[in-house]
């Protein structure tokens, strides 16, 4: 078998359906240009992984590639989510991707500030464990690494709620998993997210980002 795959899960950027949580202050538009950089910047980090890694994009819904494809004009691997909910196109992600990979890796587009330390962490340490999984601070976890496909990690949690990591853990132990613990990040979700981000980051490594947050009249108080 090939390397490792990692696996970004992306929604297609349309106006009041992604980000919602920060409109306002954000208008709808704004909220989705916002997201479509956080694609593009993740990206750009993702790429000092290839010699790790096979990049692969899983897009929602699935008819919305297009748009993405756009966004990312160097990514070829384009993938549909499959599945009635968040677990299930997670676990057929893993299905489908560890036919062809010894190990896989899961993450999300909600971070672009997420250490690019944390993801080649959670790639390399599949080599000696049977799972990689980072915490997020809204009870989520921001990335999962598997090197089998195990649907019981993945039914039966209500996801977008605190209880997820917890859950997953308790399944973890369940199934007799060994797994590497990275440490805790967060989502851009809310105001209060993107506030932090903002205080925690340098403008000069996110350059088209605050570009494009200095243009937001209601964030003008905070850059």
């Amino acid at each position: 078998m090939s390397k490792t795959a990692l696996v970004v899960f992306v929604k297609e950027p349309i106006a009041g359906k992604v980000k919602t949580r920060l409109i306002p202050p954000l208008t709808k538009q704004e909220a989705a240009d916002l997201y479509s950089l956080f694609i593009q910047d993740s990206f750009q980090r993702y790429k000092q992984l290839i010699h790790l890694v096979d990049i692969h994009y899983f897009f929602a819904p699935e008819n919305g590639c297009t748009q993405l494809q756009s966004l990312l004009p160097e990514q070829r691997s384009w993938h549909p989510q499959t599945g009635n909910n968040l677990g299930e196109r997670m676990h057929n992600a893993f299905i489908e991707m560890l036919n062809t990979y010894r190990s896989v890796l899961i993450i999300g587009s909600d971070h672009p500030n997420l250490p690019i330390t944390y993801i080649r962490k959670a790639i390399t340490v599949l080599e000696y464990v049977d799972i990689s999984i980072g915490p997020s601070n809204d009870g989520g976890y921001y990335c999962i690494g598997l090197k089998r496909a195990n649907r019981n990690l993945f039914e039966g949690i209500n996801w977008s709620t605190k209880e997820v990591y917890p859950e997953t853990t308790k399944r973890i132990a369940t199934e007799k998993l060994e797994p590497f613990i990275l440490p805790d990040w967060y989502d851009i979700d809310d105001s209060d997210d993107l506030k932090r981000f903002i205080s925690d980051t340098d403008q000069s490594e996110y350059p088209l980002l605050y570009d494009y947050l200095k243009t937001i009249d209601s964030l003008s108080d905070l850059l």
